[in-house]
Parts: structure tokens; sequence; C-alpha cells
């Protein structure tokens, strides 16, 4: 519960949480920069960057540098899963279903094969 209400009280959290689960409702690893192009487009790189130390000094994220030196960001335990997506909305639903349409065409298509999307998405 304080962590439900902690992070609903602060402008934005609620997309870092969703930034940080799959589509498969598993914890996602994020990169940085993935993480500043999601969210900072909303609130900016400095309001990124305060919340995210936050949420790791409160140690709900764990920052690390991958193999090929990124820095990343992951929940870190599978229990912030189901929390997070109780606050997911039908137009994040929506939002995600359509990532996974368009990521899926984009693994089909072929030069010579292109995988055309339908008006019926």
């Amino acid at each position: 519960m304080v962590l439900a209400a902690w992070l609903r009280a602060r402008v934005g959290a609620r997309w870092y949480g969703l930034a940080l689960v799959g589509l498969a409702q598993l914890r996602a690893i994020r990169s940085d920069e993935e993480l500043r192009h999601r969210v900072g487009s909303r609130h900016g790189d400095v309001a990124v960057q305060r919340v995210l130390d936050r949420l790791q000094a409160h140690r709900l994220l764990d920052r690390r540098v991958s193999a090929d030196g990124a820095v990343v960001w992951e929940l870190v335990h599978d229990s912030l899963v189901p929390r997070i997506e109780r606050w997911l909305t039908l137009q994040d639903l929506d939002r995600r279903r359509t990532a996974e349409v368009l990521r899926f065409h984009l693994r089909e298509s072929t030069a010579e094969v292109p995988s055309l999307l339908s008006a019926k998405l």
C-alpha cells in the first residue's frame, strides 16, 4: 500500500512502472536512453533522473551497467509487476496491442514480401 501511494503521488511515476513491465507481464530491462525517450518526452530528462534516483533509493528499481556499457534499469522484484499492471487503462492496453502488432509485422516483413497492415488493428 505504501508503494502504491508513494508512486501514484509522483508526477508521471505511472509511466516509469509501465515502461518497466513488458508485454508478457514480466519485468523488463530498459536502457537509460529508452526510459528517457519513453518518459522524458512527457516530463523532461531532469525529472526522469530525479524519479529514477528516488525509486532506486527506495529499492524499487535496480540500476546497473550492461555488458556493452549502457546503463539499464529493472524492477527489483516480480511482485511489483501485478501492482503496476493494475494501473493499466484501456488506452494503455490499446497502445500495447498496437505496438505488438507493429512488432510482429516488422519481424515478418522482408523486402521481397512485405507484411502489410490491415485497417482492422
